[in-house]
C-alpha cells in the first residue's frame, strides 16, 4: 500500500483556501460545487496493516475544508463498508472502477445498482505503481474494467487537438502504462459528450478522477475534465463560458495535501 502519513499542514491550508474562494466564485455564477478527496488504501483497509503502522487521519484532513467553508463529499464511510470487496488494486495506488462507482454513488445520494452497468474487463494483467515498487513475483496480475451504459461517445481533447469516440483509449493497454487507457491519462482538458439531456459537469482532478468520469458522463449532457497540473486558464471564466451546472473537485487524498497547483 501507498505510505502515507504526514503532510504539510500550510499547504492543506492553502488548498482548502483555494478552494473555498473558487467555489464563492461558481456560486456567484450559478454553478454548485462540491469536493471529494478520495482516502488511500491504508486508511480504509486498516485491518490489513500491521499492528500501530502509522498513517494520516482522513477526518482531520477533510476538517480542514469544512472549516474554511468547503462543500465535501464524506467517501470514507461508503469504502469502509465495502472494504472486502476489490474496490483498491493490489498493485497500484489508484482505486477500481468498482470503488470509484461507490464514491459516486455516495456522491449523488443514490444506491448502488451495479447490475445496471455493462462491466467489460480491458486487461487482466495489470500491475501498477506500487508493483513496480516492490516486484514481488508471487503478487498475480489485476483486472482493469471498463464500466459504462453507453460504450460509444465523442471525446475531445485539449480543444480538438485529438478526438475519439470512447473515454476508453486501448493503445495503452499493450504497454506499461495500462491505467493510461482511461481518458487518454492525464490530458489537460477533456471534453466528453454524455448521456444525459442537460447539464454541464466540471471535474477538477488528479488521476482519480480517470476512473471516476466513466459514472456520470451517463447523467450529464457534457463532462469538462480539468487537469491543473497542465492547465493555465482560469477556471471561474471556463467555467461560466462553458455553461457549467455543477463542479466537482476530486483528488487522491495525498496529492491534494501537497498539490501546488490548487492554490
Amino acid at each position: 500500500m501507498y505510505k502515507f502519513t504526514s503532510y504539510s499542514q500550510k499547504q492543506l491550508a492553502a488548498n482548502a483556501e483555494a478552494l473555498a474562494e473558487l467555489q464563492n466564485k461558481q456560486a456567484e455564477n450559478g454553478i454548485s460545487m462540491s469536493t471529494m478527496l478520495v482516502p488511500v488504501a491504508a486508511q480504509v483497509l486498516s485491518d490489513k496493516l500491521p499492528a500501530c503502522a502509522p498513517v494520516a487521519d482522513y477526518a482531520s484532513i477533510l476538517k480542514v475544508l469544512n472549516d474554511a467553508g468547503v462543500s465535501v463529499t464524506n467517501i470514507i464511510s461508503i469504502l469502509t463498508a465495502h472494504c472486502n470487496e476489490a474496490i483498491y488494486y493490489r498493485t497500484d495506488h489508484h482505486w477500481t472502477s468498482l470503488g470509484a462507482y461507490y464514491a459516486y454513488c455516495a456522491w449523488r445520494g443514490i444506491e448502488p445498482t451495479a447490475d445496471e452497468w455493462t462491466k467489460e474487463a480491458l486487461c487482466n494483467n495489470f500491475r501498477g505503481t506500487t508493483w513496480n515498487k516492490a516486484p514481488l513475483p508471487t503478487v498475480p496480475a489485476e483486472e482493469i474494467t471498463a464500466w459504462y451504459k453507453h460504450m460509444n461517445r465523442r471525446v475531445s481533447y485539449n480543444n480538438g487537438e485529438y478526438e475519439s469516440d470512447s473515454i476508453y483509449e486501448r493503445k495503452y493497454l499493450d504497454g506499461s502504462e495500462q491505467y493510461a487507457a482511461f481518458l487518454n491519462s492525464n490530458q489537460a482538458q477533456t471534453v466528453i459528450q454524455g448521456s444525459g439531456e442537460e447539464g454541464k459537469l466540471l471535474l477538477i482532478k488528479d488521476s482519480y478522477g480517470n476512473t471516476f468520469a466513466q459514472f456520470p458522463v451517463e447523467d450529464y449532457a457534457e463532462v469538462h475534465v480539468i487537469d491543473l497540473r497542465f492547465f493555465r486558464d482560469d477556471i471561474a471564466e471556463y467555467a461560466k463560458a462553458n455553461g457549467i451546472t455543477d463542479t466537482l473537485v476530486l483528488y487522491g487524498v495525498q496529492n491534494f495535501v501537497k498539490d501546488t497547483n490548487l492554490s
